[in-house]
């Protein structure tokens, strides 16, 4: 009967992580019921290590952390009956086997799991919003302390705690395909007949399925985790496409062509879209003859090399938003990778920079690709604020 209560609860932690998407990845699992859950993952990002680090009048021996499978784990923290600035630590060794870049953006915990709110937890070291490379091991600094200055009147907490790692939720890579009557992507609508495309935050559930035309698997992994779908609100033949998923989306790393050919696209809205990752944006917008301006002041290029025919013949497109490059945080638009950028503007014969500098065929590669200024000529706008621009 014991053994059976714990297989139970082994197979109810697994289940949280399951349900809990994005938090853990689990392809495979091998159990040995020893008295301990023990998990070997073949794939994904998990804990590997626990180690104590300090404490301040802790009671160190009834406090531990019990490592569960992927990235949750078990915490039993008792803190001192007397001393208000009692406090213990633990560096946590999470691993990530993917072959691609993962980030750790948050602690979570359920309520049922997290008996005390006059214990809380700070994290240091790698901190939410910081990546871990492939095959790469990070340490993170979780410290457990009062959070009032007074001692409360149970000095025990009981937790578990999820450490949200996931890897970048990609699209499918386009191609050239050297024709605007040719279907978008995996949809089955031609190019030529799209008129907007969003980028959106949603459920499936969200999906207006009534209005629906078609739709399809936009995701690198055709796991249905972002899905594009096409209106046509008018009636006349002409679409609306809404990329929709339940996390950010990001761009392949290969974001050649991804819009090429979209020739009577008027606007693209890029708010749940990042480029961070992103070495390729070759051909990017290449005839999307219909555009006449282009914000694209979230897009990170500061892994870009290659910009080649990036908005070749988009001969309507009149301004360009960018936000400036921030040396800080290593985000926001510039050219400093970019080895390659051929005919880069070649034939955007309307494009004005913000600073009223205006197109010359003789400069279309990457050296005009910044912002407008009067020290330093360029194609580019600055995005000043945050409210949306069409475009």
């Amino acid at each position: 009967m014991k053994n059976k209560k714990l297989l139970l609860f082994l197979a109810l932690v697994i289940a949280i992580l399951f349900m809990t998407v994005g938090y853990a990845s689990i392809d495979s699992i091998t159990g040995e019921i020893t008295g301990n859950a023990i998990a070997k993952l073949q794939d994904g990002v998990f804990i590997t290590d626990v180690e104590y680090v300090s404490d301040n009048e802790a009671k160190v021996n009834s406090s531990k952390i019990e490592k569960f499978v992927g990235t949750m784990m078990k915490s039993t923290v008792e803190l001192s009956d007397t001393n208000v600035d009692s406090s213990i630590t633990y560096k946590v060794t999470v691993y990530n086997s993917y072959a691609d870049t993962a980030v750790f953006s948050d602690v979570l915990y359920g309520d049922e799991f997290y008996d005390n709110t006059d214990i809380t937890f700070e994290i240091t070291g790698f901190k939410p919003g910081e990546k871990i490379g492939p095959s790469e091991s990070k340490d993170i600094i979780i410290t457990f302390k009062y959070s009032g200055t007074t001692v409360p009147s149970n000095n025990v907490l009981n937790s578990y705690l999820n450490f949200k790692i996931t890897v970048p939720n990609r699209m499918v890579a386009s191609s050239n395909s050297g024709s605007s009557s040719n279907n978008y992507l995996k949809g089955s609508i031609a190019k030529n007949k799209i008129e907007t495309i969003t980028f959106k935050l949603g459920k499936k559930s969200d999906i207006p399925v009534t209005k629906v035309k078609s739709q399809f698997d936009a995701s690198e992994k055709q796991d249905e985790s972002i899905i594009g779908y096409y209106t046509d609100e008018n009636d006349d033949g002409m679409y609306d496409l809404t990329f929709l998923s339940e996390d950010t989306i990001y761009a392949n790393k290969n974001a050649s062509y991804l819009f090429n050919y979209l020739s009577n696209l008027k606007s693209i809205d890029f708010d749940n879209f990042k480029t961070d990752d992103v070495t390729n944006m070759s051909g990017m917008f290449s005839d999307c003859k219909g555009l006449t301006s282009l914000d694209v002041s979230n897009f990170d290029t500061s892994n870009v090399t290659n910009m080649d025919e990036m908005f070749y013949n988009c001969n309507k497109l009149v301004t360009i938003y960018v936000t400036e490059y921030d040396s800080t945080t290593g985000k926001g638009w510039t050219t400093e990778k970019v080895t390659s950028s051929t005919s880069m503007f070649n034939n955007c014969s309307k494009l004005v920079g913000g600073n009223g500098t205006v197109y010359d065929s003789s400069n279309t590669d990457a050296t005009y690709a910044r912002i407008d200024t009067a020290e330093n000529p360029g194609y580019l706008t600055k995005k000043i604020n945050d409210s949306k621009i069409a475009c």
